[in-house]
């Protein structure tokens, strides 16, 4: 099966054909998204539309998923399923991928629109300082580790064991940073109306890498378990994404230097990231009230 009628055959079907038009709307948003980087012309045209709408279509593609494939199996965050060569996915993971989605959207609107939430303050302070406590327990939250353990059936070949794992651990190792530095750390600099007007090109690849993170990660397993990509393959296209979140994080060294109270408290809170979650909320509170003043 070349290219072409694998692709037709992959979105032309009539069963769940929601999720596969929603799924080929994303991917040619996406291509115009990074098209729209090497054309000002282009840019011109889709700029700021493209990397608003591209994070909504991925959380409403997000939100059918899990209307969709409501027979994918509940393990109760017990089993992953992303990491594995032998099975699919589990529930969920569909289901907590709707709350990582909607972080996305939030942060595109909140950089391009901060005006619709600074009109509802608490919701703005919820959403910046404390999604991942009043938000989060609201979605299940899926084990890498339980993912893998043998005593869940051993969801990993023995052939792929040891690449799976290694790329494993290089996305717990990611998702720290990750999570404080695209999330919150730009969320205090857009919070703080700190953030220059001259990094808007690094946001959109920002914007970019972390759709290809959350949404397109997702198509990546859906080409897996089809066939269209083998596993390891799938997983280098994956985590072969976050040495581009590295080197774009390192690209904010002038902001670090110019907004020093900002990454400080951001490198706090990756520590205070492995005490208690009440010291974390006590935490993003002190942050609150630190960058409010």
């Amino acid at each position: 099966m070349n290219i072409v009628s694998g692709t037709y055959h992959l979105f032309s079907q009539k069963r769940f054909r929601p999720h596969r038009l929603c799924g080929a709307l994303y991917l040619t948003q996406f291509l115009i998204a990074i098209l729209s980087e090497f054309s000002p012309s282009l840019q011109a045209l889709t700029h700021p539309y493209i990397h608003i709408t591209l994070p909504a279509n991925g959380f409403l593609q997000a939100i059918i998923a899990c209307r969709t494939f409501t027979f994918l199996p509940d393990t109760k965050g017990a089993v992953q399923g992303y990491f594995s060569d032998k099975r699919t996915m589990s529930y969920d993971f569909v289901l907590e991928n709707v709350y990582f989605s909607g972080l996305l959207l939030f942060q595109a609107l909140y950089y391009y629109h901060r005006e619709l939430f600074t009109t509802f303050p608490i919701v703005e302070v919820i959403l910046v300082f404390l999604p991942y406590y009043t938000i989060r327990p609201f979605f299940p939250k899926t084990s890498f580790r339980q993912s893998l353990n043998k005593s869940y059936g051993g969801e990993v070949s023995d052939k792929n064991k040891f690449f799976i794992y290694a790329n494993l651990y290089i996305v717990k190792v990611f998702y720290l940073p990750g999570k404080h530095i695209s999330g919150y750390y730009i969320n205090y600099l857009l919070y703080t109306n700190t953030f220059p007007a001259s990094y808007d090109g690094t946001m959109r690849l920002l914007f970019l890498l972390a759709g290809w993170g959350t949404t397109i990660a997702v198509f990546l397993h859906t080409l897996k378990f089809k066939n269209y990509l083998s596993a390891r393959m799938a997983m280098v296209l994956y985590t072969g994404s976050f040495p581009l979140f590295y080197a774009t994080y390192a690209s904010l060294y002038k902001l670090v230097l110019m907004q020093p109270l900002i990454a400080t408290m951001c490198a706090v809170g990756m520590a205070v990231n492995f005490m208690p979650v009440y010291i974390q909320v006590l935490y993003q509170c002190f942050a609150c009230l630190t960058l409010t003043t």
